[in-house]
């Protein structure tokens, strides 16, 4: 359940209030001793954030929040904030940064599946991002965005003991660049392009590894959305990846996964006065082989349809 209370104070900027309360189950049955196991959480959460104006080309937004984690084995609770600001230096060129702090409890899954750990704590992250939005010519936008995050006590399954469970892995630190070109130049066509680079380091202590596995150091995005006529719009996506790497089971041995390339292509119509969304979609559409960790490969080729009803 979400409740969300906004205020516009005009002058002085917009107030919002979130709620938030969740419960999750966990069911479990061995048929063959007829034993079954019945887990559940909560999580509960409170943030406001404050969106404000001082000057006409200065703006900031400052959030906090605490949140709840209430499990049998232990409860958890801890905060969070967000502090943003972008300033325009010229007109079409827009300075921002950014500096949050987030907390991410375990899930069912990394609490009660075969590989899961009850004694997991919350991961806490904090994120840092810098850059610059310019206007081009041609209805064009180009984004530069540098991010650093230190993370503490990352959830993640540990492949060097037997059996792999999940643990918290004391310290992880991800740092890297953005670049996002948008194009508007015709009406109906939305074309953009985005490349990202990432490093990796292991910061815990007794670590063994440098780069974190499973996470790549390439990854480049083309995306396209047409507007067709009769309320219809088609959708189709390329990304590229490469630079990933794994470990063997005592992490001495650091092997590279093959990069991959994956196209996706959807098709969306509107219907009764944008009420109903009917939708296709076709995600991997060329089927290719592909892995994001060693040994576990990605589904294949996979169709979906449906339709959304808002009332």
């Amino acid at each position: 359940m979400n409740l969300q209370l906004a205020y516009d104070l005009q002058n002085l900027g917009k107030a919002t209030l979130g709620l938030m309360a969740e419960n999750d189950d966990w069911e479990a049955t061995e048929k063959t001793s007829d034993v079954s196991e019945d887990k559940d959480f909560q999580l509960y959460s409170v943030d406001f954030e404050y969106e404000v104006n001082p000057l006409n080309n200065l703006g900031a937004v400052l959030g906090a929040g605490y949140h709840w984690q209430d499990r049998s084995e232990k409860d958890e609770e801890d905060y969070s904030y967000l502090i943003g600001l972008y300033y325009d230096l010229f007109e079409g060129t827009r300075l921002k940064a950014s500096h949050a702090r987030k907390v991410r409890f375990p899930t069912l899954r990394d609490l009660y599946s075969s590989d899961g750990n009850v004694d997991l704590g919350c991961e806490v992250t904090w994120h840092y991002e810098a850059g610059v939005e310019q206007d081009l010519p041609a209805a064009t936008t180009l984004s530069v965005t540098g991010f650093y995050i230190d993370v503490e006590d990352f959830i993640a399954k540990d492949d060097s003991v037997k059996p792999r469970i999940r643990k918290n892995f004391e310290e992880y630190e991800f740092k890297g660049v953005e670049v996002v070109v948008e194009n508007r130049y015709f009406d109906k066509l939305l074309l953009r392009a985005g490349y990202t680079y990432l490093d990796t380091e292991d910061k815990s202590s007794g670590s063994l590894v440098d780069e974190i596995q499973n996470n790549p150091k390439h990854k480049t995005t083309l995306e396209a959305t047409y507007q067709l006529p009769w309320n219809m719009s088609v959708y189709g996506s390329a990304m590229w990846v490469a630079n990933a790497y794994t470990y063997n089971g005592d992490n001495t041995v650091q092997k590279r996964l093959p990069e991959y390339l994956i196209c996706d292509f959807r098709i969306n119509k509107s219907a009764a006065g944008g009420a109903l969304d009917l939708y296709f979609g076709v995600n991997n559409m060329f089927d290719a082989d592909y892995v994001q960790s060693y040994g576990l490969p990605q589904p294949g080729r996979f169709m979906y349809g449906g339709v959304t009803w808002k009332f």
